[in-house]
C-alpha cells in the first residue's frame, strides 16, 4: 500500500515539470512526436544537380522523386507533359530587372482530370522538400470553398509522399488534420477552407494553393 502511495506522488511531481519549447529540442538534435520525445533523424539535402534554370530543378525533382499513383501510370515517374514542362518555365524562369521572379501569381485553367490537381500537389512537394532546406520554417497552405475540395490537395501529396521512399524520410503527413510536416526543416504544409482561411489568414505563407477557384463565393477572398 505505502509503494502505491509512492509511485502516485512521483507521478504527479513528474507531471509538473515544465514543457520543453519545439526550439529547444530541435537545436539538441531531438524532436517532438505526439507526446514523445525522439532523437531527430538527420537527412542530407536531396541530390539534385545545379542547373542554371530553376524550373530544370522543379522538373529533375519532379522525375527523380515523384510518380503517378492513380490509373494506368501509377508507380511510374511522373515526367510533366509539356504544359505542364511550359507554366513551370512561366513561373520560376520569367525574370525582372531585379533579377527576382517577376510573377508572384499565376492562373491554370485545364479541363477536369487533366492532372490539375497533381501538379499543384507536385509544385507543393518541391516547396515542401527543397525549397524549405533555403527558406526556414517554410509555410504552405492550399485552400479550397470546403474542407473538403482544400483536402484534394493534400490527400494526392500524401498519397505521392507514400510512393516516394525518399520523401517518406522527410515528410510526415497528418490525415487528422490534413497537415504535413518536415521535421528536419521545420516546413509545413495545411489545407483550409476559404472560411477559415479569411478569418485567420495565411500566417506568412510562402506558397499557396488555390483548388476551383471558381467556386469561391467572392474575389475579395482570394486577392
Amino acid at each position: 500500500m505505502k509503494q502505491s502511495v509512492k509511485t502516485k506522488i512521483r507521478r504527479k511531481n513528474l507531471g509538473g515539470r515544465p514543457r520543453r519549447p519545439d526550439s529547444e529540442l530541435k537545436l539538441e538534435g531531438y524532436q517532438r512526436i505526439g507526446k514523445r520525445i525522439k532523437k531527430a533523424k538527420i537527412f542530407s539535402p536531396l541530390k539534385i544537380p545545379k542547373f542554371r534554370l530553376e524550373s530544370q530543378r522543379v522538373i529533375y525533382f519532379f522525375k527523380n522523386y515523384l510518380v503517378h499513383t492513380m490509373g494506368e501510370w501509377a508507380n511510374k515517374p511522373f515526367n510533366p507533359l509539356s504544359w505542364q514542362v511550359e507554366f513551370i518555365q512561366n513561373i520560376f524562369d520569367t525574370k525582372g530587372e531585379d533579377g527576382l521572379r517577376r510573377y508572384k501569381k499565376a492562373l491554370l485553367l485545364v479541363s477536369r482530370k487533366n492532372g490539375k490537381t497533381l501538379t499543384s500537389s507536385a509544385l507543393l512537394l518541391y516547396w515542401l522538400v527543397v525549397k524549405s532546406e533555403e527558406i526556414p520554417n517554410l509555410r504552405i497552405y492550399s485552400a479550397g470553398a470546403t474542407k473538403e475540395q482544400a483536402a484534394l490537395v493534400f490527400d494526392a501529396s500524401s498519397q505521392m509522399i507514400e510512393a516516394s521512399p525518399e520523401l517518406k524520410k522527410r515528410l510526415r503527413p497528418i490525415p487528422r488534420y490534413k497537415r504535413i510536416v518536415n521535421h528536419k526543416t521545420g516546413a509545413k504544409y495545411e489545407a483550409l477552407s476559404s472560411d477559415v482561411a479569411g478569418q485567420y489568414g495565411f500566417f506568412n505563407s510562402q506558397f499557396i494553393i488555390f483548388d476551383e477557384m471558381w467556386l469561391q463565393k467572392s474575389v475579395d477572398f482570394v486577392s
